[in-house]
């Protein structure tokens, strides 16, 4: 029967086992709210049978110091609280204590159990093979649950040393579940919310796993109910291999959430899952509380084949936010081929029905997305608000179909009015997004709208270098009657090369394309066909081009790259900015505004230093049959053409006008600078071309001069004379830090 101190019920153990087909079950009156057990015989606990208390809505603590096993057929049957530890003691309020291992230390007080008191670095651990520990059990709490009814709040706790889960379940339909691993002496506090940063020197191992997850409809360690149980996890590493933690919220009431610390790394694998999502399965069409958040601090994030972080909703509710932190590296890789549909490893606050998306924060030295890893806050509906995602890092790297996506609605029904979310990434050193995946899917940030009337959101990148290489992309396209979202980049280099794009287009409809505004400190650098800055409309499409603004102390376009704001629609082109630090180089490349069918949009350069043209083209043209040339507006230093061209021509239109404002023109083609420079109309009235320079063409009339050679032997006879040295001549031969002599198109870093 115990020793009862007011409303504490206390048992001493040599040893306690069940074996499978066994009950212990715990009686007292109903005065009791503690059941507090200790085992001191020094010997591990096997529990393959059911622990049970009679008393209503007494907490039940079980500590054992030797070690807890609980097998394939333990269960509990306990309708508060249930703590289980191997702790060495139990503190009662601030003197109390119910030692199991000095029994003479043992204080028996009339206070409620406080901490979990740990004596050395090596506690033992708790390890559950096959087991299903739920709580509660009750047929009337789970009635209660289903309808909707408010039950008390318990909590299902596990503190010890490393603790194991093999192919387990803990269950708590709603209650909290907290996971504590302890690797140094030092107090564990009974209520989590009193648990500080840094109490103990060291933390365990906590491991979840599993060998099939194919038919299993709850999670391994599984709070989900009404409002969904929080779940508090504190280890030096936390191991998750088809491991699911899941806290996913039913009808109306707001989840509260997951809580994870880890000095070492996290680890998820093999399609491993933590949620916090909102879900209609038990009450359809009821779901509208929000996702709990995910909030998780570890040494390092790794998450592979297919595994997920998400607080999604399917439903009216809006989802969860996340937010991840590490001095180390979040590392995000893989899919999951398992199943009928393959599951890319991510970060998820999305949702697929009428609810927002979530926020989503990460704080990280480096961020590292690999093969088709997805981050996603967008929604799959057309008619909830994509969230937000904030990167904090020192490097971000997104390669091999690899994305980040801030999205709303689906390609194939793009109805409704969502709106596209923000991507905000802040990195001190460098962000490199590079290639696609072995289905042809691009790397790359993502704010894309699928709806009828959303406009997209806005990706934001401040770095000291931006890479975007074979085929890496950052894009906020919208489809029918939404204007395509911003595009706002802060850095000091910014490289395209090899098929890398920035595109802020619209598809079909009346949507005007998005907007993009580059700051680059340092330079600008564009290379190889199909890389590329638009904003743009597609055929279909009525609305307008976007603008795109530039600003950089050098440019440099070459083989094959463009920049353009072009409609090929009904509407206008958009128009184009360069304000210029130092040079514009463009080789077999193209700066373009056009139109198919409306007035050609504005160019806008200006520069202190050169413009220097090989093989390409500056243009603002109309191709079809009515609508006006663009104008040209450059104020370069000096303007040198190599079989290159500038143009605002028209059909039948009025051509457009080319204002040039420059020390001097060098036409190095074979044209003449009429040819040139044109801003003509087939049909209609040509443009005007204005050109405010000493000289318009500094090659054209000049003389060659006769150069004879010198005969050497007319210096040998003629002698020497010695000369004043204030008449002396200096030659000087610069030359580059490659050693080569410099020339007016080499790249200078």
């Amino acid at each position: 029967m115990g020793q009862q101190y007011e409303s504490n019920l206390f048992h001493s153990f040599d040893k306690f086992n069940l074996i499978q087909g066994e009950q212990a079950v715990f009686t007292g009156p109903i005065t009791v709210k503690n059941v507090i057990s200790r085992v001191t015989g020094g010997e591990i606990s096997h529990i393959d049978g059911v622990l049970s208390s009679a008393i209503p809505a007494a907490d039940m603590y079980f500590i054992n110091p030797a070690g807890i096993l609980f097998g394939p057929h333990a269960h509990i049957d306990v309708s508060g609280s249930l703590y289980v530890s191997t702790a060495h003691s139990l503190q009662l309020g601030q003197v109390g204590h119910f030692d199991a291992v000095n029994l003479e230390n043992t204080l028996l007080t009339v206070a409620p159990p406080s901490a979990f008191g740990f004596l050395d670095n090596h506690p033992t651990p708790i390890t559950l093979t096959g087991s299903q520990l739920i709580l509660p059990p009750d047929n009337q709490a789970i009635k209660q649950l289903l309808q909707g009814e408010a039950i008390p709040s318990h909590t299902l706790a596990f503190v010890g040393g490393d603790i194991s889960l093999n192919q387990s379940e803990l269950r708590s339909y709603g209650h909290n579940i907290n996971l504590i691993s302890v690797a140094a002496p030092g107090e564990v506090p009974i209520d989590q919310s009193q648990f500080p940063d840094n109490r103990l020197a060291a933390y365990g191992t906590i491991s979840i796993t599993d060998i099939n997850t194919a038919n299993r409809r709850f999670g391994h360690v599984d709070a989900s109910g009404l409002g969904g149980g929080s779940i508090f996890i504190r280890a030096g590493q936390l191991l998750l291999d088809q491991g699911w933690i899941f806290a996913d919220t039913w009808k109306d009431q707001s989840g509260r959430g997951i809580t994870i610390e880890t000095n070492n790394p996290l680890v998820l694998q093999n399609g491993s899952r933590i949620t916090t999502e909102v879900v209609d399965n038990y009450f359809p069409g009821q779901a509208t509380g929000q996702a709990g958040s995910i909030a998780i601090k570890a040494g390092d994030i790794r998450l592979s084949q297919g595994s997920q972080i998400a607080s999604s909703t399917s439903s009216s509710g809006a989802a969860g936010d996340v937010t991840l932190t590490t001095p180390g590296t979040i590392s995000i890789t893989g899919v999951d081929r398992t199943g009928t549909l393959a599951l890319p490893s991510g970060i998820q606050s999305q949702t697929s029905g009428r609810g927002n998306g979530g926020q989503v924060k990460l704080v990280a030295q480096q961020i590292y997305l690999d093969d088709e890893a997805q981050i996603n806050v967008g929604t799959a509906s057309s008619s909830g608000q994509a969230g937000q995602l904030s990167l904090q890092v020192k490097t971000l790297e997104i390669r091999n179909g690899a994305q980040i996506n801030v999205g709303v609605g689906s390609q194939n029904n793009p109805t409704g009015t969502g709106k596209g979310g923000q991507i905000t990434v802040t990195a001190t050193e460098q962000v490199l997004i590079s290639g696609q995946s072995s289905i042809q899917q691009s790397s790359g940030l993502f704010s894309n709208v699928f709806s009828s009337q959303g406009e997209g959101g806005q990706l934001t990148v401040s770095a000291p270098t931006l890479t975007l290489e074979n085929g890496g992309t950052l894009q906020t396209v919208t489809f029918l009657n939404g204007k395509a979202g911003q595009i706002k980049l802060q850095v000091d280099t910014l490289k395209l090369q090899t098929g890398g794009s920035i595109h802020s287009d619209t598809i079909a409809g009346r949507g005007q394309a998005g907007d993009i505004e580059i700051t680059a400190q340092r330079a600008i650098q564009l290379e190889g066909n199909s890389t590329g800055i638009s904003a743009a409309t597609d055929q279909f499409s009525f609305g307008p081009g976007g603008e795109i603004k530039i600003t950089t102390a050098d440019l440099q376009l070459r083989h094959g790259a463009a920049i353009t704001a072009s409609s090929q629609g009904q509407g206008q082109a958009g128009h184009l900015t360069f304000i210029l630090g130092g040079n514009l180089f463009m080789e077999n490349s193209t700066i373009r505004t056009s139109t198919a069918r409306a007035d050609g949009g504005n160019i806008s350069l200006t520069t202190p230093g050169y413009l220097r043209l090989t093989n390409s083209e500056i243009s603002a043209r109309v191709k079809a049959e009515t609508g006006n040339g663009g104008n040209i507006i450059l104020e370069p230093e000096f303007l040198v053409l190599n079989n290159s061209r500038i143009q605002a021509n028209a059909f039948q239109g009025k051509g457009g006008n080319i204002d040039i404002t420059t020390t001097g023109i060098y036409n190095l083609s074979a044209e003449p600078i009429a040819s040139v420079i044109t801003a003509s109309s087939q049909l209609g009235i040509d443009g005007e071309v204005t050109i405010h320079s000493p000289e318009n063409d500094a090659t054209e009339g000049l003389i060659a001069l006769p150069t004879p050679f010198i005969d050497a032997a007319d210096l040998l006879h003629s002698g020497c004379q010695i000369q004043d040295v204030r008449e002396l001549s200096t030659f000087n031969h610069r030359i580059d830090r490659e050693g080569i002599p410099i020339t007016p198109d080499s790249f200078q870093e």
